[in-house]
């Protein structure tokens, strides 16, 4: 269980929850913020922000679990030793589905450049300084992207993202098949636009194919992952990859 401490706040923005979730957010008395439908990324993550009241807030997605004790430890550790141009701290997500009782922490401030903007670094983990986001708000005309292109703006007005070591979630996307491929193929394609990347070379975007259809597949074999959550990441996987070759 994640120890909150007494400045802490918990905040769920709910789009229309039919099942234990709102019950479950009311036993640990988390302020519940409900939305509009349609759901929209962006809209949702603007509500949270604008009802936060501390100076840094962390995004964790409804697809993503906690895997060790310390996790909040590193992300305020992250909060308090950010020099004054990091703006954004991603965590890393992973794809064994087991919980760890630690891991490493933060040790620092990793930077991540604009272009090394890497593969789960995002809205899954993130925590952000309200100040910065008051000056950009998450835009809701990008879909599924809108982490990224948060990410390039503040990068292009002279901000920095880090890395958060010590921050690691289970990533458990409950989409079908379907939505996960349309997801890989969105985030693929908008990222080369926010990024002005050209369309990859048709033998790196197989050679990354392979290697991520293989690395799910490793996961399921060795029971690291259940076969529908590895269904789905291949589904994303693959919607991703055809994109880069489709695409330009």
């Amino acid at each position: 269980m994640l120890r909150l401490e007494g400045s802490d706040e918990l905040i769920v923005v709910d789009s229309g929850s039919d099942d234990s979730t709102l019950a479950i957010a009311q036993a640990f008395r988390a302020r519940i913020i409900p939305t509009e439908p349609p759901f929209n990324y962006s809209t949702s993550l603007n509500r949270g922000f604008e009802c936060a009241k501390n100076d840094w807030v962390l995004v964790l997605s409804s697809h993503t679990i906690p895997t060790h004790k310390g996790f909040l430890d590193a992300i305020r550790e992250f909060a308090v030793s950010a020099p004054d141009d990091v703006v954004v701290g991603f965590g890393s997500r992973v794809f064994k589905h087991k919980l760890v009782e630690s891991t490493d922490s933060a040790n620092g401030v990793i930077r991540m450049p604009r272009r090394n903007f890497r593969w789960g670094a995002g809205n899954t983990l993130a925590v952000y300084r309200k100040s910065a986001w008051e000056k950009h708000h998450f835009r809701p005309d990008i879909k599924t992207a809108e982490d990224l292109e948060w990410f390039v703006w503040a990068t292009n007005n002279g901000y920095s993202g880090a890395e958060i070591r010590g921050a690691v979630g289970i990533y458990r996307n409950q989409g079908s098949c379907a939505h996960m491929f349309r997801k890989g193929w969105n985030e693929a394609r908008q990222a080369r636009m926010l990024l002005s990347s050209e369309r990859k070379p048709s033998v790196q975007a197989l050679s990354e194919l392979a290697i991520g259809a293989a690395y799910f597949l490793k996961l399921w074999l060795v029971g690291d992952m259940s076969f529908a959550s590895m269904a789905r990441q291949q589904s994303h996987h693959f919607g991703g990859c055809l994109s880069s070759l489709i695409h330009r």
